[in-house]
Parts: structure tokens; sequence; C-alpha cells
């Protein structure tokens, strides 16, 4: 890292090198914000020019979207970017091409350099970015804002009086965003992640105070586990006379914590 910002602090010109056209909206907030950092993109971009075409590009795209970002910022709330959160973010630009995760990188370091949020962007979100899939980009982007929390079940295959069980779904929810996935059917560990990154919280021990909104939820398990008709297998009749196997719900509820409410704003664009 020392290395890479005392290469970059002796290359006064790269913003004349990287954007050409200094009159761009948007160059002169990088360069007041990162421009003795671009140094580290512009070794990369040289090696890359020589090595792999497709590479360039995709570097050369990601700073033109930092550009466009940063032509968003007011020029005196501009400051200088913390390198630990800056310097790894140039290097993701190198390659990352899905357009969901690298406007989270960007969001970052825009807020990273501007004054009004600068401290939202923690060092650590960076290596949580490179965490998420698309998908999860997508959710995270969904997550800004939220109050409260979401109903969630889980499905149980009963098969025995005394209430032996075994998992049929792991997790059934309706959260923010659920509708823009690639992979809906892969929500379960989308959240298992999300959970292990301390973005959020599937607590089963309680549950909302809304009835109706485990309805569909439940309604989803049973329609994706039928089982055989009988007519004694009914709800209105007590669960010890219910044929077995059944399917049960265990209700709960997801809740977004601080940490992640932090992230998602960090990453996401802040009116």
């Amino acid at each position: 890292m020392k290395e890479i910002i005392k290469s970059a602090l002796s290359s006064p010109s790269l913003l004349q090198e990287v954007y050409g056209d200094l009159a761009k909206p948007g160059v002169s907030q990088v360069g007041k914000s990162i421009g003795t950092l671009l140094g580290y993109a512009n070794n990369k971009l040289g090696a890359l020019e020589e090595s792999n075409e497709a590479a360039r590009l995709v570097l050369n795209s990601n700073l033109e979207k930092l550009r466009e970002r940063m032509a968003s910022v007011p020029e005196e709330n501009v400051v200088q970017a913390n390198p630990e959160l800056a310097v790894p973010v140039l290097e993701k630009m190198t390659y990352v091409t899905n357009s969901e995760i690298r406007r989270l990188y960007i969001e970052l370091l825009a807020k990273a350099t501007d004054s009004r949020f600068v401290e939202m962007a923690h060092p650590s979100f960076v290596n949580m970015i490179q965490s998420l899939s698309p998908d999860e980009g997508v959710l995270l982007g969904s997550f800004y804002g939220i109050q409260g929390s979401y109903p969630a079940v889980q499905g149980r295959l009963v098969t025995s009086a005394s209430g032996v069980f075994h998992v049929v779904e792991d997790l059934v929810a309706n959260v923010p965003g659920m509708g823009k996935l690639t992979y809906p059917n892969l929500l379960p560990i989308y959240m298992s992640n999300f959970e292990g990154l301390g973005v959020l919280k599937i607590v089963w021990d309680y549950q909302i105070n809304s009835e109706s909104a485990y309805t569909p939820l439940e309604k989803q398990v049973r329609d994706a586990h039928p089982l055989p008709k009988s007519e004694h297998n009914i709800p209105t009749l007590p669960k010890s006379e219910h044929i077995l196997p059944r399917i049960e719900c265990k209700r709960g509820q997801i809740v977004l914590t601080k940490f992640g409410h932090l992230f998602s704003k960090a990453c996401n664009a802040v009116a």
C-alpha cells in the first residue's frame, strides 16, 4: 500500500493522462479528492494497454463512470479521500465489469470524498462489496431507507406426532428488491450472506405484528410442497388429530442492523 501511494504522489499530470479534457464535469472533483492516487490506476492502465485491450477498456469505462458520479459533488464539499479506502476501490476498478457492483464501489468512493457524507465511508465496506453477488448488490440498494422488519417463514415437514421435522424451505420472504433479482430462488443464500456480514439478522423467536403479512408466505411454502389430501388433515382440527406428514411454517422476521443501515447508505445515493 505504501509503495502504491508513494508512486501515485510522484505523478502530477495523471488527470490529463486519464481524462484528457480537464474541463469535463467531475474531473476537478476527482483531482481534488483522489488525483494523487490515480497513479495506481494509471500504472495499471499502462500495463493493461500493452497486455490486454479488453481489460484496459474496463478500467477506462470505470474511471469515466467515477468522473460522472463525482460531477454531482459540489466542489466546496470535496475532501481528500482516505487512501486506505480509495486505493482498494481503484484496484477493483481495474477488473470489475458488473454495473451493479461497480455502482456500489463508485458510490462508496464518492461518499469518502464528500464532506457531507464522509463519516459513512468505512474502509471495511470495500471488502464487504467484494463479498456480494450482483443480486445482493440490488438488494443492498433496496435496503436503503427501509424502516422496521420484514416477515419470514421457514417451511417444515413434520413427520411424527412428537413433532419431529425436517426443513423443506430454509427461508421464504418478500423483501424490497425481490422483483429485480436474476435468481430469486437464491434469496435464502443471499440473506445468509448478509447475516454473516452483519448487515441483517434473521430472528425466529419473534414475529412482526401483522398476521396477514405471513399468509402469502405460508401459502407459497404449502404450494411448493403439496401433501396427499385428507379430510382429516385440515387446519380447523387440533394438531394432534392431523394426519402425518404435515407442513408447518415457523414464523420470524428479517431485521436490518445499524451497521447494515450504514453500509446501505454508504453505497447508495443519498438525497
